[in-house]
């Protein structure tokens, strides 16, 4: 929808099923923004690039607005946040009939955990020495270990896996179940650049439109649509 002429343009790196272009409606999270604007008269787009490419032009005012930002308090000096749109959950997945659980993270010592090459999770999980942590180069890899039994857990973003066992895994028997307690969750948000001449409108036509999404139930239908239950989003 970016090359169209748009009275705010956004930007963010494709983060499927959230966000992207190859999805339906460019995904619930994309669909939920477009239709906020809309209720307030408003067109959006959203160009699809680098996070770190979005996140540079950004903070100097090159966008109008950056999809699916987590909050972090050092960013609060470059940004505005919305409301919070939805939220991303890093949850412990096993095989369908595990036995596992867990209340601290050291009661998770005696497994073998996938893990992603890179990726940052929590700060008491990186620094975790005692866990038995098996890195991979992405979550579909860890998938596949965990199915023929090479580990016993693989921590991932919820709705990620999800689509990934809908899509890549969709003709393989077999199924997934997450450990009761999340890793961590992190609230996703709409982050306006302060440098944005146009950061005061996108705030209070974001927050106004998506105040109007709710109170019509029209979120909730936007979720199912695109097959996600309306407590997926807070």
């Amino acid at each position: 929808m970016a090359e169209k002429e748009h009275d705010y343009l956004l930007a963010t790196e494709p983060w499927p099923p959230h966000f992207g272009p190859k999805l339906a409606d460019e995904g619930y999270f994309a669909d939920i923004i477009y239709q906020a604007f809309q209720q307030v008269g408003k067109t959006a787009g959203i160009l699809y690039t680098s996070w770190n490419r979005a996140f540079e032009l950004g903070k100097k005012g090159k966008y109008d607005g950056l999809v699916g930002a987590f909050y972090a308090k050092e960013r609060e000096r470059l940004f505005s946040y919305s409301k919070p749109i939805s939220t991303s959950n890093l949850v412990f997945f096993q095989k369908q009939g595990g036995q596992i659980s867990y209340k601290a993270l050291e009661d998770l010592s005696p497994y073998r955990i996938g893990i992603v090459r890179g990726y940052h999770y929590t700060d008491e999980f990186n620094k975790a020495h005692y866990l038995q942590k098996l890195e991979e180069v992405h979550t579909e890899r860890n998938i596949n270990l965990l199915l023929i039994g090479r580990l016993d857990l693989i921590v991932a973003e919820e709705k990620v896996t999800q689509y990934l066992l809908n899509t890549k895994f969709k003709n393989r028997n077999f199924s997934l179940e997450i450990l009761e307690k999340p890793l961590v969750s992190h609230k996703l948000f709409l982050m306006i650049p302060k440098k944005s001449p146009k950061h005061d409108n996108v705030l209070a036509d974001f927050n106004q439109g998506f105040s109007l999404l709710i109170q019509q139930g029209m979120v909730k239908e936007i979720m199912k649509k695109h097959g996600w239950r309306v407590d997926d989003v807070y």
